[in-house]
C-alpha cells in the first residue's frame, strides 16, 4: 500500500475538486476492487451533488494520480459504481475505506481524529448541536524538529471541551481552535503544531 506524503495527498484532493468530487477515499487493502491484479493505490471518489461528469472523468483523474504518485499503480472507482453491487469483493471494498482529507471546515461533520507534528492526537466531535474536542497530548510519534522539543501541557488535557469554531484546520499548517475552556461561555483560542494527519473515525 502506498504512503502518501502530505504534498502528494494535497495534490490528489486539489485535482478531486477541479473535477467535481466532492469525497475522495482509500481502500485500505489494495488487493480489494475489481482490477486485474493488485493495484498500489486503490481510490473510490464520489461527484458532488448536484454536479456531473463524463466517463472519461475516472480515467482522467486516475492518470493525474499517477504522475502525482510516480511510478504507483493506480485504480480508481466512482461510488456509484459500486453501491448495490451484490460483488462480495465490492462490498468489502466500502467496509475498509478511509477518507483522505487536506483541511476540515465549520461545514464539516463527524467524529475526526487529527495528529499535529508534536504528536499530540486532537478528537474531533462535529455532531449537529453540541461539537467537541479532545487534547490528548504525546500520543504519537513527534515529526521532524518537534522530536527535540518537549510536548507543552495545557489546561484540561484529555478532557472533552467545548468547541466553538474552527477558525483553521489544514493539513501542512498550524491549526487554530476556538473553545470554551472555562465553560463559561468566554473562547478561547488554541494554536498546534503543524497538522500531519487528519482521518475520519466513524466511517460515515
Amino acid at each position: 500500500m502506498v504512503q502518501l506524503s502530505v504534498k502528494q495527498l494535497v495534490e490528489i484532493l486539489q485535482v478531486g475538486r477541479e473535477i467535481a468530487f466532492d469525497r475522495v477515499w482509500m481502500a485500505a487493502d489494495t488487493a480489494m476492487g475489481r482490477f486485474a491484479g493488485r493495484v498500489e493505490l486503490y481510490l473510490i471518489v464520489r461527484v458532488g451533488l448536484g454536479r456531473t461528469v463524463s466517463l472519461k472523468t475516472v480515467p482522467w483523474f486516475s492518470e493525474a494520480v499517477e504522475r502525482i504518485v510516480p511510478g504507483a499503480t493506480v485504480g480508481v472507482d466512482g461510488i456509484g459504481d459500486l453501491d448495490g453491487l451484490r460483488d462480495p469483493a465490492a462490498r468489502e471494498v466500502l467496509l475498509h475505506m478511509v477518507e483522505l482529507t487536506d483541511r476540515l471546515t465549520d461545514r464539516d461533520e463527524g467524529l475526526w481524529q487529527v495528529i499535529t507534528a508534536s504528536g499530540t492526537v486532537y478528537l474531533l466531535d462535529l455532531g449537529p448541536g453540541q461539537r467537541t474536542l479532545t487534547r490528548l497530548p504525546g500520543r504519537e510519534k513527534p515529526k521532524g524538529d518537534y522530536a527535540r522539543i518537549e510536548v507543552a501541557g495545557l489546561r484540561r488535557d484529555g478532557e472533552t471541551l467545548p468547541l466553538l469554531a474552527v477558525g483553521q484546520l489544514q493539513l501542512g499548517q498550524p491549526a487554530a481552535l476556538l473553545l470554551d475552556v472555562r465553560r463559561d461561555g468566554i473562547p478561547t483560542v488554541r494554536s498546534t503544531t503543524p497538522v500531519v494527519s487528519i482521518e475520519r473515525l466513524d466511517g460515515a
